[in-house]
């Protein structure tokens, strides 16, 4: 029997590890969405729906461009943030995610935000409006008990990718099964890519 591939992308379960647990009293404000945008633009190009060509300089950083390809079924979350990219490609990635934010100044809020929404959808996370001093309202995160459950398994998925190196040396079936239920967390962990 083969483990059914987590359901999350990348940029949700990395906001769900970020978001306080269910017994957190206060919960805590949203996660960076600088991080969220970096494994939603990995997530793109793993699923297709992007490529990239890389042309070494002989001084300074390598240029990256993105092209587009055949968009590909895609999560509502990832398939706003390609809508939001598309029409600036191709062009170097800076460029085009500049291009995307004159366009749509809060891009970078939004993206994070459209991976809350999908974690608030599934009831994983919930939001919580209070007040500060008395005044201000102030919006805090907290993770429901099944997202606790959820956080729980990602975590533990994210320590077998860790240890993916060695163990694909010993039993590398084992290993491609491992990262084959892990799915887009695998993103998360570098070192489970070059497996």
């Amino acid at each position: 029997m083969e483990a059914q591939q987590w359901p999350l992308t990348a940029a949700a379960t990395h906001t769900l590890l970020a978001i306080a647990a269910s017994a957190s009293p206060k919960g805590a404000g949203a996660p960076q969405p600088k991080e969220v945008v970096k494994l939603a633009l990995k997530e793109l190009l793993v699923r297709g729906a992007y490529r990239i060509q890389i042309e070494k300089r002989r001084f300074g950083k390598a240029k990256v461009t993105l092209y587009p390809q055949q968009a590909a079924s895609l999560p509502w979350p990832l398939a706003t943030f390609d809508g939001a990219l598309r029409p600036h490609t191709p062009g170097e990635i800076g460029s085009v995610i500049k291009m995307a934010r004159k366009y749509r100044k809060t891009l970078i809020k939004d993206v994070g935000e459209l991976f809350l929404g999908e974690l608030t959808q599934r009831g994983l996370v919930e939001q919580r409006t209070e007040k500060a001093l008395g005044i201000f309202s102030t919006t805090r995160w907290r993770r429901t008990a099944s997202g606790d459950a959820w956080a729980a398994t990602a975590t533990q998925h994210v320590q077998r990718l860790q240890g993916l190196p060695s163990e694909a040396e010993s039993d590398p079936h084992s290993a491609a099964r491992a990262a084959a239920a892990a799915g887009a967390l695998a993103l998360m962990v570098p070192v489970a890519l070059a497996v």
